[in-house]
């Protein structure tokens, strides 16, 4: 087992409540086959916190992007009117999600999470 699997094991889970000390914006289950992301980012439509968000491809790739209403832009990609990458890469799942302050430093974790190399993305959302 590689290290991003290990890692990703880790926190993907199937039970219906997160595991212990796992905080609630980093949990992700899966229902029937569809990911559903459970989040603590709840606010307002007009004031919603902005997250970096990773995302597993058909073909093993990774997509990072950010956005203020992550079950919408996840809908999106999967519908294919998401990033032009997603629509030749189909998404298979959420791996998970990281809140920030402002879209600033969502931006700056996005570009940070793109220089990485894709056995240190999962592990960079879970500092």
């Amino acid at each position: 087992m590689d290290l991003a699997q290990a890692i990703l094991d880790a926190f993907l889970f199937d039970a219906d409540e997160p595991a212990p000390g796992a905080s609630l914006h980093r949990w992700i289950s899966y229902h029937h086959g569809a990911p559903l992301f459970h989040s603590a980012m709840t606010t307002t439509s007009n004031n919603r916190q902005w997250c970096l968000y990773l995302i597993e491809c058909r073909d093993g790739s990774f997509y990072a992007g950010i956005t203020n209403d992550l079950d919408a832009r996840y809908k999106a990609h999967v519908e294919g009117r998401g990033a032009r990458y997603t629509r030749a890469h189909p998404p298979i799942r959420l791996i998970g999600a990281k809140a920030y302050e402002n879209r600033s430093a969502a931006s700056r974790a996005e570009w940070e999470i793109k220089q990485l190399p894709k056995q240190k993305k999962i592990a960079y959302l879970h500092l």
